[in-house]
C-alpha cells in the first residue's frame, strides 16, 4: 500500500528534524564531552591535575622567562588582559600566571585530548610556533582533560610549545567560550587583541592575526 501524502510529509519532517539533532550533537561534541570529570571504575572522580612527563615540549620555566611581565610607573608588575589566574605545569616547572604574560605576542590555545577539533589543529600550531620562535611566545592549555591522555597525544604530535592544565576549565569559564578549542592572541602589552572559538584549519590565518596584533601594539603606543 502506497503511504498517504500526510504520512510521506510526517517522515519527511522527523527525517528532518533527526539530521538537526545529528547536526547539533556534532557541533557541541567539544562543549558536552569530557572524560576527564567522568568517575573511574572504583566511583573517583578523575579531574587530576597530576605532573606527567613531557619529553620536547618547552619547560615552563623557560615559558615564563620569555614573557616576564613589564613594570607599571610605580615598579610593580603590568597585569595583562586575562584574569588573575595561576596553572600548574603539565610537567615540571612553576605555575603560570595568566595576569602577567607580555613582552611580545603570546598565543594561548586551550584544548582537550578528547576534542576532534583540539586535535585536528594542532599540528598547525605547532607549525606555526617553530616559525615564530623568538619573538611570539605559545602556550596550551590541557582543559577538562586527563594529564596523562593529554602528555600521550602531545608526544604523537611532537608538540614543543609549555603546557598548563585547567582541569576545571576555570579559564573556558572566564573567557565565556561555549566549548573548545579556543585561541587567545594577546598583544605585547599583554592586552587581548582576538579571541578565536573554534579550530584554525590554515597556518597562514594563525600568523596574520599574530602579524596584526603586533601591528596593532604598535599604533597604540604612538
Amino acid at each position: 500500500m502506497r503511504p498517504s501524502r500526510h504520512e510521506g510529509a510526517r517522515r519527511t519532517r522527523y527525517s528532518g528534524t533527526a539530521s538537526l539533532l545529528v547536526l547539533a550533537c556534532t557541533l557541541v561534541a567539544c562543549a558536552a564531552s569530557n572524560p576527564a570529570t567522568q568517575p573511574d571504575g572504583n566511583g573517583a572522580n578523575t579531574t587530576t591535575a597530576t605532573r606527567v612527563a613531557t619529553p620536547g615540549v618547552q619547560p615552563c620555566r623557560e615559558f615564563v622567562r620569555e614573557v616576564a611581565p613589564t613594570k607599571a610607573p610605580d615598579g610593580t608588575p603590568r597585569a595583562t588582559g586575562l584574569p588573575a589566574r595561576r596553572l600548574q605545569c603539565l610537567s615540571r616547572g612553576p605555575d603560570v600566571d595568566l595576569a602577567l604574560l607580555n613582552g611580545h605576542p603570546v598565543v594561548i590555545n586551550l584544548w582537550a585530548s578528547w576534542c576532534e577539533p583540539c586535535r585536528a589543529e594542532m599540528p598547525v600550531l605547532q607549525e606555526v610556533a617553530e616559525r615564530a620562535r623568538g619573538s611570539v611566545s605559545f602556550l596550551g592549555v590541557v582543559t577538562k582533560d586527563r594529564p596523562l591522555e593529554a602528555a600521550r597525544f602531545l608526544s604523537e604530535v611532537d608538540v614543543t610549545y609549555a603546557q598548563v592544565i585547567d582541569p576545571d576549565g576555570q579559564l573556558l569559564g572566564d573567557l565565556r567560550s561555549p566549548g573548545l578549542p579556543v585561541t587567545v592572541i594577546l598583544k605585547p602589552d599583554g592586552t587581548i587583541h582576538h579571541t578565536k572559538v573554534g579550530g584554525i584549519d590554515e597556518a597562514g590565518d594563525l600568523e596574520a592575526l599574530i602579524a596584526s596584533a603586533a601591528t596593532a601594539s604598535e599604533v597604540t603606543s604612538h
